[in-house]
């Protein structure tokens, strides 16, 4: 369901300057980030049939890593693969954390619950896990844990476009009602501990 992140809104950090390619707009108390050229409801789809060898899609990604929705870490990743194989299963793994910490915000526990989310995006970019399958050492393995990654949780999008995965958003969206936002996400305040817990560092929180 890729449409249903591709037309969202997401915040970033009003004070920095915008990654190359990238256009910041302000929608009351956000500044929402865009690609540059695209339209919404084509963005993703549209960037990831560029030809892989795109320096200027490379540049985009890399820029926008940490504002741009998580899925963008994929085909990151992907487009990371032929030149730089080690920074692509690091930015991989890093996806593969950041869209479970996604998930894991919002209180429709069906967005996690039965793994499909994060299935899915598994499925669509298998790339990167069929290249370390055929080139790492199982003993090699362990030294590409990135729990300790400074940038694991650096991201700064808004995580409400996994939300709308959820039978929630999904029963909403049948009936033509909207969804609140407001309601859709867990207080900040269990947002460390559910961050802690995916770095390695604590228990599950009780209230996942």
């Amino acid at each position: 369901m890729v449409l249903a992140f591709m037309g969202m809104q997401w915040a970033v950090n009003a004070q920095s300057e915008p990654p190359s390619g990238l256009i910041v707009e302000k929608n009351g108390p956000f500044t929402n980030l865009r690609v540059a050229g695209v339209e919404d409801q084509g963005k993703f789809k549209e960037i990831r049939s560029r030809p892989l060898d795109d320096a200027a899609t490379l540049k985009l990604l890399t820029d926008g890593r940490n504002e741009l929705p998580t899925p963008y870490l994929f085909e990151l990743s992907r487009r990371l693969l032929a030149s730089k194989p080690r920074e692509a299963v690091r930015w991989y793994l890093i996806a593969l954390a950041r869209l479970r910490y996604d998930a894991f915000r919002c209180t429709d526990r069906s967005v996690y619950l039965d793994g499909g989310f994060l299935l899915k995006w598994r499925q669509m970019y298998p790339e990167v896990p069929e290249w370390v399958q055929a080139n790492v050492a199982k003993e090699e393995a362990p030294k590409m844990d990135v729990r300790d990654d400074p940038e694991l949780f650096s991201g700064t999008a808004n995580p409400l476009y996994a939300c709308g995965h959820g039978m929630a958003a999904i029963g909403a969206a049948t009936r033509g009602e909207a969804v609140d936002s407001a309601k859709a996400l867990r207080p900040e305040v269990e947002w460390e501990p559910i961050r802690a817990w995916l770095a390695g560092k604590r228990p599950k929180p009780d209230f996942i």
